[in-house]
């Protein structure tokens, strides 16, 4: 019984602490003047700016689209001129792997922030030995020229191989391969917008 009361304790000191917190915040708010909304917008705005800069820069390097490379040097000279790259390792003929292409051109569109490319692992002997690649298909997510993980097969997607795209950004989002979440929240979107049937 004395545990319970320390707990119920402990659980009315952090809710109070957290109370207090949140009405300085909204205190802080409250008091806003019309020289604080404006720096706000500026700041948002320059964000804008620089993010839609970003963007052109990262189109002009062939951001935004699914890559096949034809050799290893290729892929040694993109890693060094992209922040994050997602390497796919596939097979030609291998559904998976032909799968996961299809939902990497989709994601590849709506995040420029990361460079897609696919490799062919048989052309590719060098790269598969360096990585540990021991299963096809395999994604190498590489962020600032260091290999952050690797997804062999499925098993972290789909266990039955099927999976919707904004599932697999979901998954690279966790990684921090991508840095926003488009194509999932435009698919909550459209959940939220759905009519409820309340007879059915």
């Amino acid at each position: 019984m004395a545990e319970a009361n320390i707990l119920t304790q402990v659980a009315q000191t952090v809710a109070g602490e957290m109370e207090k917190a949140l009405d300085a915040e909204i205190e802080r708010l409250d008091n806003l003047n019309e020289d604080d909304y404006e720096q706000m917008r500026k700041k948002r705005i320059e964000e804008m700016r620089k993010d839609a800069q970003n963007k052109q820069k990262w189109k002009r390097e062939g951001h935004g689209k699914l890559m096949e490379l034809s050799d290893e040097k290729e892929f040694f000279d993109l890693v060094k001129r992209s922040p994050r790259v997602i390497a796919l390792f596939a097979r030609a003929g291998n559904k998976f792997a032909d799968d996961l292409k299809e939902h990497l051109a989709v994601i590849a569109e709506h995040h420029f922030e990361t460079r897609i490319v696919v490799l062919d692992a048989e052309k590719s002997p060098f790269l598969v030995q360096r990585l540990k690649i021991w299963m096809i298909p395999s994604m190498v997510l590489i962020i600032d020229q260091k290999t952050n993980h690797t997804i062999s097969g499925l098993d972290e997607i789909s266990g039955d191989g099927k999976y919707p795209t904004w599932h697999l950004e979901r998954l690279l989002n966790t990684h921090n391969v991508l840095t926003s979440h488009v194509l999932e929240d435009r698919h909550s979107s459209i959940d939220d917008d759905e009519e409820i049937d309340w007879d059915a």
